[in-house]
């Protein structure tokens, strides 16, 4: 598994400290107008103008979006999808994301190379955020040449535990949690 790259953008795996998940998700307005193609497992924030958005640039990921719904503005008819393609509106001006937005969260995501059982706690960045497959789920990965101490968007905090999958492999799924969750700072963005 982890000897081929096969990413999957970030899954809900747990919460720190192996509290009770019940999954819940909450749901966010994307606005009258998708502005980019969002995907399954894609981390997302709230932009200045007050919308959920792909996370990109110096937003803080406010989670990782699971599913999206809007009225079809031709057809009238609620429609839900694990994806949803810029410039896509819905007839009730809101077309929302399903995010699962805990501080607390822990995510399996694949890294594009190498992290080993040394850089346990160290933060990254993610890469490939908004690159999407053909069933629409995203296709981030943990970017492993961006090992910091410094600040970052994700902590590693260990490595799913499944068979052929190691730390040290070329291509591990990795647990990591936000480092700087905008629900979890005093500042709004």
């Amino acid at each position: 598994m982890s000897s081929t790259k096969a990413p999957f953008g970030l899954q809900p795996v747990t919460l720190r400290g192996n509290s009770l998940n019940n999954g819940g998700l909450q749901r966010y307005s994307m606005g009258p107008t998708v502005a980019k193609d969002t995907g399954r497992n894609d981390p997302v924030a709230v932009s200045t103008n007050g919308y959920v958005v792909r996370l990109s640039g110096t937003l803080r990921p406010m989670g990782v979006a699971t599913g999206y719904s809007w009225v079809d503005p031709v057809t009238g008819r609620p429609t839900w999808s694990n994806y949803v393609a810029a410039g896509t509106s819905s007839a009730d001006q809101n077309v929302y994301a399903y995010v699962v937005d805990i501080g607390s969260g822990v995510f399996a995501v694949q890294a594009d190379a190498t992290v080993s059982q040394g850089d346990f706690g160290l933060n990254y960045n993610l890469s490939a955020v908004g690159s999407i497959n053909a069933l629409g789920t995203s296709q981030a990965v943990l970017k492993a040449s961006t090992r910091t101490t410094a600040q970052a968007t994700v902590r590693l905090v260990g490595f799913v535990q499944v068979p052929g999958n190691a730390a040290g492999d070329a291509f591990p799924i990795c647990e990591v949690r936000w480092n700087a969750q905008w629900d979890a700072t005093v500042s709004a963005f």
